[in-house]
């Protein structure tokens, strides 16, 4: 024991535990008017629970079904967890990687199942749950007619007027809708969390983004029809995510926005470029440097080969008199494959490919 703790032992006296305990409340802000409103009216909800029960639960089938190993060949995976689930989801609505919400595909059947159950409440008796203006502001649950739907909803902004911006928290999507449009939600309704969950894209800084980097995100997800798999590391809102191709295998749609690692080649290349404009500033013109391009002083890696993990479902066959079709398959009495002059013709080019390639990796 030290002069100083000794010191402290023998004159400073110990801590005393008081018996006053007081729960302090400010009368004041959202929360306050919130907590009022549910005491008021306790059986309607106003305020939705939050969204991190849905992101927890991809940790607990992660920590039961998976070794907990960190992996060191993609830093862009959650440190400690060597692979976490991957679900398919819709992007309904995103600005930038650094403001995205998604739709997990397998809580469509929920998402369906509560409008329907909203739908057949509010057409019975849809004057009841009519609310009062003044209960109406920002972050309060709600119910909002869209078209010809009912929806749950959060108020994100009074706007001037009757008019009011609303999370349909179900669907991620913002859109401006009037009072008429608003009910109260009934507290059932209230305890099931949000099935939309807002995002940004794991390691990508709002540093770093522009207007070409904006468009080719958007380029990106149009092109994958708005549905990705997705890699959530993340407990808290915004979520982390990780977005990948949703049939190509380990394809990630967002390392073209990672910052990269500095590169010593391409360092070097950039003093030698210096120094040969000091040197040609200097009067010098003589060629006695060859100096290469960045290209060429960085070190070339071939990309790793990317696997299809689930094929395009194929589109409506469409009746063409005057075709042929040869049976290429007979399953049964019930069910016989057909294919087309054209598709056996790709078909056998696949093939011929798909040779070559496999016995490629086989060699490797």
């Amino acid at each position: 024991m030290d002069w100083g703790t000794s010191f402290v032992h023998k004159y400073v006296p110990p801590d005393e535990l008081s018996d006053c305990r007081m729960l302090v409340m400010v009368e004041s802000g959202t929360e306050y008017e919130i907590r009022k409103l549910i005491d008021e009216f306790p059986d309607v909800c106003w305020k939705f629970p939050c969204s991190t029960t849905i992101a927890q639960y991809h940790f607990d089938v992660a920590a039961k079904n998976k070794p907990i190993i960190a992996d060191k060949s993609n830093p862009h995976v959650s440190e400690g967890i060597g692979d976490l689930p991957k679900f398919y989801a819709t992007l309904p609505f995103f600005v930038s990687p650094f403001e995205i919400n998604i739709q997990p595909k397998y809580l469509d059947k929920a998402r369906l199942n509560m409008s329907e159950q909203l739908q057949r409440m509010y057409e019975e008796d849809s004057q009841r749950w009519k609310p009062d203006p003044k209960n109406i502001f920002d972050t309060v649950a709600c119910a909002c007619r869209s078209g010809d739907a009912w929806h749950r909803a959060r108020i994100f902004e009074c706007k001037r007027g009757n008019s009011f911006l609303v999370d349909l928290i179900d669907y991620g999507v913002r859109k401006i809708t009037d009072f008429e449009n608003l009910r109260m939600l009934p507290k059932k309704f209230g305890r099931i969390p949000p099935l939309a969950l807002k995002c940004r894209v794991r390691d990508v800084y709002v540093n770093d983004l522009n207007t070409e980097k904006v468009n080719l995100f958007s380029k990106i997800i149009e092109e994958c029809g708005n549905l990705v798999r997705v890699e959530i590391t993340s407990v808290q809102e915004p979520y982390l995510v990780n977005l990948f191709h949703p049939t190509i295998s380990n394809y990630n749609l967002c390392e073209v926005f990672y910052r990269r690692a500095p590169d010593s080649g391409h360092e070097a290349a950039k003093w030698r470029k210096l120094k040969e404009h000091e040197r040609r500033e200097n009067g010098d013109t003589s060629d006695q440097e060859d100096m290469l391009s960045d290209e060429e002083d960085e070190e070339f890696f071939d990309p790793l080969p990317r696997f299809v993990i689930q094929l395009d479902r194929i589109g409506k066959a469409t009746r063409v008199p005057d075709k042929m079709l040869q049976v290429a398959h007979v399953e049964n009495a019930r069910l016989i494959y057909v294919k087309s002059n054209w598709q056996i013709k790709q078909t056998t080019e696949i093939e011929e490919i798909l040779q070559d390639k496999v016995s490629f990796f086989f060699l490797i």
